[in-house]
């Protein structure tokens, strides 16, 4: 038996409505599978439980959609890798022969790090002098946690990440040394100035850390906010650019 879409609030053919998911929010397919249970009423008599579970909404199916394809990006096949010791810790970088697929800030062991930029442990591994985009993005990071004033002015290879985060990443990759920028201007210099929640997700996501310096992004107030590894190293690192 099929079943008709319908958007929150709006009667079924039971009369009932549909309340699972926000208001205006359209109901992708309706399926339900019923679980009905009975239990004891007080003074006699038994009553009938009845669970209805298989409504789906548009807001979950979206973002089971971005998790499949950010976790995607981590299983392109020919993904090479590079790890390096800075004065941090060990971080590494990875491409896909292009430009920087995945980097990782500076973790507490070398399998660690490898292990963030490529949790299925696919790649293959890069020594020193073997591949000329790996070697200057690891002299880079090795430089910036040294305290040198760096601009990682280089190919970023921005696969898999959509239309909009790729203009996020990109606009990012835009704020200098020792500056910062809040959500909602990033918001606008990527071309959406109402996105600036969406744009703290792609922040939350980056996987270019810190080639793309989403450390430089802070609240309306300059308040530190949210950061993938912690404030403790945003903190750090804004300390480390003298802000």
């Amino acid at each position: 038996m099929g079943w008709p879409s319908m958007r929150a609030g709006e009667p079924s053919a039971s009369g009932g409505r549909a309340t699972d998911c926000p208001v205006g929010m359209r109901v992708l397919r309706v399926e339900p599978s019923v679980r009905c249970s009975s239990f004891p009423l007080p003074g006699g008599g038994v009553g009938l439980s009845v669970e209805m579970t298989g409504v789906e909404c548009l807001a979950a199916t979206r973002a089971r959609r971005e998790r499949r394809d950010e976790m995607a990006s981590c299983r392109v096949d020919n993904l090479t890798a590079m790890p390096l010791e800075t004065a941090w810790g060990w971080s590494a970088v990875a491409t896909r022969g292009g430009g920087i697929a995945r980097c990782c800030l500076p973790m507490g062991s070398r399998s660690a790090a490898l292990d963030a930029v490529c949790p299925d442990g696919a790649a293959a591994v890069a020594s020193p002098g073997t591949c000329e985009v790996l070697d200057v993005a690891a002299g880079l990071l090795a430089r910036y946690f040294a305290g040198e004033r760096v601009s990682f002015d280089m190919p970023l290879d921005l696969t898999g990440l959509g239309a909009f985060g790729a203009a996020v990443l990109r606009a990012c990759g835009e704020i200098g040394y020792g500056e910062t920028c809040s959500y909602g201007e990033l918001a606008v210099r990527a071309g959406r100035p109402r996105a600036a929640r969406a744009v703290g997700q792609v922040m939350r996501r980056n996987p270019l850390a810190p080639l793309v310096p989403c450390h430089r992004v802070v609240g309306c107030t300059g308040a530190l906010t949210g950061f993938g590894a912690g404030l403790e190293m945003k903190r750090r690192l804004l300390a480390l650019e003298g802000g």
